[in-house]
């Protein structure tokens, strides 16, 4: 049975899952992401694991494997892009100092 709540076992594990380091978190989610396909689900939900590690890859400064996976959706998108997309590129080209830095909220 999964630990309740209130037990020092959901905390420990709560607390593990928001420590993690985020390049940990972009390894595991850019390794699923290739055969996430094969897990079933909508596209709106494969896109929320997709967007998650693309967010993952950036906050750990994983610049080029986070723009390895906007290419991929780029290539299924017919050649184009969103404007989650748009955001995420402008945030991977400032932090490689090539524009100036913006704040951009989740989508």
């Amino acid at each position: 049975a999964p630990p309740s709540a209130g037990s020092s076992a959901f905390a420990f594990r709560r607390e593990r899952f928001f420590l993690a380091p985020a390049s940990g978190a972009f390894h595991a989610l850019s390794q699923a992401h290739r055969d996430l396909y094969l897990a079933g689900g909508s596209h709106a939900q494969r896109d929320v694991f997709e967007r998650l590690a693309i967010d993952a890859g950036i906050r750990a400064g994983l610049l080029d494997g986070a723009e390895a996976i906007l290419d991929a959706r780029r290539a299924t998108r017919a050649g184009r892009e969103d404007g989650y997309a748009e955001a995420r590129r402008n945030l991977i080209a400032a932090g490689r100092g090539t524009t100036p830095a913006h704040s951009v909220p989740a989508q």
